[in-house]
């Protein structure tokens, strides 16, 4: 299995190497078409799904927070990016009437023969560390009735990955672990030495572009992370049907199996370039080469009609700035 999976990346790479080298008509090659973003913004976990699209339940008053991530991709047809994304988000919250949270009042954990939760106010807070591969279309760009075709183009983008949820939970006031006898925090994962784990995602995304030079954008997006875990908030879901008396055994059975659902609103930048792996000029480099290398010429460097490069934006590789006189 891993001589075939090796293959595969052997011969994907030999062929873009291929195109990078001038295989007749190569626009979408290895070299061409790179774009390095970074964003920034606020972040909120929004509720809680049920796994069965049954309902939705929120524990906790959630409170905006922030979070950051870098994504690398790659255009590998017309608009149409892949690319991977490695992002860092906080998330926190509060709740004054705990008694309400049934994983607190009545799971065996924090309820039994030596301890009793009581119900002062309590927080979480908590952060998720993502890997993911996306997909991201890149509209036209937004055309008006008076300039034509401008320098804002809208997105959609589709991501699935997996992320690594860190939560702590507690009292707000320490002092009530202590006069609980309740262990502070009441509940953790993901920080030493309490043990991490590994959840799935998908994350649908929309965004627009705005152009400000040759290479640099401006954007600003909106996302929804489907996480699946249930305990971003630091609690776990139980319906109300669980009660002092439920045995041990058979608290599991009211569980309620949920997605945590988060929202991200992001401004950033964005970096359009090229990668020459070629040192040497391509038509001495190669020897049969001529032809081709005059094809890609003429593609990218001589100038094109004005409807031709608005319709390509925000991909053109020509200077901005003659661009702009032209209007």
């Amino acid at each position: 299995m891993r001589n075939v999976l090796l293959l595969h990346i052997f011969l994907l790479l030999g062929v873009q190497l291929l195109y990078a080298k001038g295989l007749k008509y190569s626009r979408f090659n290895i070299e061409t078409d790179w774009s390095a973003t970074f964003q920034a913004g606020s972040t909120v976990l929004i509720g809680e799904l049920n796994k069965d699209f049954s309902g939705w339940t929120n524990d906790f008053n959630n409170v905006a927070d922030w979070g950051v991530n870098f994504q690398l991709s790659k255009m590998v047809i017309p608009r149409l990016d892949v690319g991977l994304e490695m992002a860092f988000s906080r998330y926190r919250g509060f709740k004054k009437d705990s008694e309400s949270v049934n994983y607190l009042m009545y799971h065996y954990y924090l309820n039994n023969s030596t301890t009793n939760f009581e119900p002062y106010p309590v927080y979480y807070r908590s952060s998720l560390n993502n890997y993911t591969l996306f997909f991201k279309y890149n509209f036209l760009n937004i055309r008006t009735m008076r300039k034509g075709y401008v320098v804002w183009n809208m997105y959609a983008k589709f991501g699935l990955g997996v992320g690594i949820p860190r939560v702590v939970m507690g009292y707000s006031n320490p002092e009530h672990h202590v006069l609980t006898g309740l262990p502070n925090p009441l509940y953790a994962k993901g920080f030493k030495p309490y043990a991490s784990d590994l959840h799935g995602f998908f994350s649908p995304a929309f965004g627009i572009n705005h152009q400000f030079s040759e290479h640099l954008f401006f954007s600003g997006e909106v996302s929804f992370q489907l996480i699946g875990a249930d305990n971003i908030d630091g609690v776990h879901n139980y319906s109300p049907s669980l009660q002092f008396e439920t045995d041990n055994n058979l608290v599991e059975n009211h569980r309620v199996r949920v997605h945590d659902t988060t929202l991200r609103f992001l401004l950033g930048v964005t970096y359009y370039f090229n990668i020459d792996i070629v040192k040497t000029p391509r038509e001495l480099s190669i020897p049969w080469y001529r032809e081709q290398y005059m094809t890609y010429f003429s593609k990218y460097h001589v100038a094109s009609s004005k409807k031709e490069r608005q319709e390509r934006l925000p991909f053109f590789r020509e200077k901005f700035n003659e661009i702009e006189k032209d209007k």
